[in-house]
């Protein structure tokens, strides 16, 4: 049975479609909101921009969502932490989080961070709830933003200072890993990590505090780290 134009234009645009590419997780370009911040998308499975991650490059950033409503209203249950680009609101990476901030109302004693390199190829995202920080995840990004991570870079760390903590207190398992924002964690160009530690038993002290210094290893796809020094703080 021969095809009518119609059909044969329905047929073309199909086959268009399925060979471009969109990138994945696109929600449109991020813009500002009523509350000084930046938004992208709207809707449900649309994100805000959380305040203070933006890279030097001003072209991504973490930002916070959630499945079941828009970034305007507090979130039911978990959310999701994604790297996103400013540009187009493509989403690079994504996880499970607890962290939001609607602009109006924001997640209590929850805090993410963003660590960048200064060239914006390297990101190290951090979670701290009230007394800990309980994920340090390192990100790399090429030159089309592909993405490699995340790396559980707070494994290394927590291991590397609980063994030097060991030799200064019998009790190490009580103490929960802190890291500092006075100063602020630091990663350069060349993957040179270091991070102010407090070792602490919450509520009740003591406390220990170390310089810890890490060493990223990057692959052509794949990322690992070393920690080449742990030096204890005085009291």
């Amino acid at each position: 049975m021969p095809r009518t134009p119609v059909a044969v234009a329905v047929l073309a645009m199909c086959g268009l479609l399925a060979a471009t590419p969109r990138a994945a997780g696109e929600m449109g370009p991020c813009q500002p909101d009523k509350f000084g911040g930046l938004t992208c998308g709207s809707g449900v499975g649309a994100a805000r921009v959380i305040e203070g991650t933006l890279s030097p490059s001003k072209r991504l950033a973490l930002a916070w969502r959630s499945a079941k409503g828009p970034p305007t209203e507090d979130p039911v249950g978990e959310t999701e932490i994604i790297v996103v680009r400013i540009a187009d609101g493509a989403v690079l990476a994504a996880s499970k989080g607890m962290y939001w901030n609607t602009g109006e109302a924001r997640a209590n004693r929850l805090d993410e961070t963003a660590t960048w390199s200064p060239n914006s190829r390297m990101l190290i995202r951090s979670f701290s709830s009230r007394f800990s920080t309980d994920k340090v995840d390192l990100y790399a990004f090429g030159r089309n933003d592909e993405v490699t991570g995340p790396f559980d870079l707070l494994k290394v760390m927590d291991s590397a200072v609980r063994t030097a903590l060991r030799r200064r207190v019998k009790d190490e398992q009580k103490y929960a890993l802190s890291i500092s924002n006075d100063p602020a964690m630091t990663v350069s160009n060349g993957g040179i990590v270091r991070a102010a530690i407090m070792m602490w038993v919450p509520k009740d002290g003591p406390e220990r505090n170390y310089t810890v210094t890490v060493r990223v290893i990057r692959g052509a796809k794949s990322l690992d780290a070393r920690v080449v020094a742990v030096v204890p703080l005085r009291q």
